[in-house]
């Protein structure tokens, strides 16, 4: 398919749905694959909030690079439950995806449902795979890797506070269409072959 109108249509239904916080757990390599939205939000939240636009709470990018069916590392994870809890704390409306919103995703929110809420690995991933059965189209499954179950397990047995007073919020998320000095390291994982916002179209 082109990347527009659906990319922008994308964009809006979640605009439109009130979300003001966004938690990117791709990969910078892979990002470069795909369009870049956050202008596109940045534009659809203007229109939307009209001339309250300068009242309302502007919108918020959040990075976490984890490699396609695998884990981040321990501090990254626990910087990102950190940054999802105190952004909800806040009032906000926060979307966390990756490419297919399954693996990566899924580890995250099960992350922050067992140190939040208190649930056990196994009631956190029932309770994510109930929204993944809710999906019209490219349902999966979580965990993808033992790794991503196991990173959960670990993450389970800490203490909210620790995470809420230790751990710092996460790294903006940098538009990728902005050139930078140093390209950043990545796994050079496979993708996986779903979307997360919108594919970019295909150059010759």
């Amino acid at each position: 398919h082109q990347s527009e109108p659906w990319h922008t249509a994308k964009v809006r239904s979640l605009i439109d749905a009130g979300v003001d916080t966004f938690i990117c757990l791709q990969e910078h390599a892979e990002l470069r694959r795909f369009t870049p939205y956050m202008d596109i939000a940045q534009r659809l939240h203007a229109e939307k909030a009209g001339w309250k636009a300068a009242e309302g709470p502007a919108l918020e990018f959040f990075h976490c690079p984890t490699p396609d069916q695998h884990v981040t590392t321990e501090e990254s994870v626990l910087r990102a439950v950190k940054t999802l809890a105190s952004k909800l704390q806040e009032g906000r409306t926060v979307y966390v995806h990756c490419w297919g919103g399954h693996g990566r995703t899924g580890t995250l929110i099960c992350s922050f449902l067992t140190v939040c809420y208190g649930l056990t690995v196994a009631q956190a991933k029932d309770f994510y795979m109930l929204g993944e059965r809710c999906r019209p189209a490219r349902s999966g499954y979580w965990p993808a890797s033992q790794a991503q179950y196991d990173q959960v397990t670990a993450v389970a047995s800490m203490a909210v506070q620790d995470i809420l007073d230790q751990a710092p919020l996460l790294d903006p998320l940098v538009d990728w269409a902005t050139p930078r000095a140093t390209p950043a390291s990545d796994s050079g994982n496979a993708w996986c072959g779903c979307d997360s916002i919108s594919r970019a179209s295909k150059r010759a």
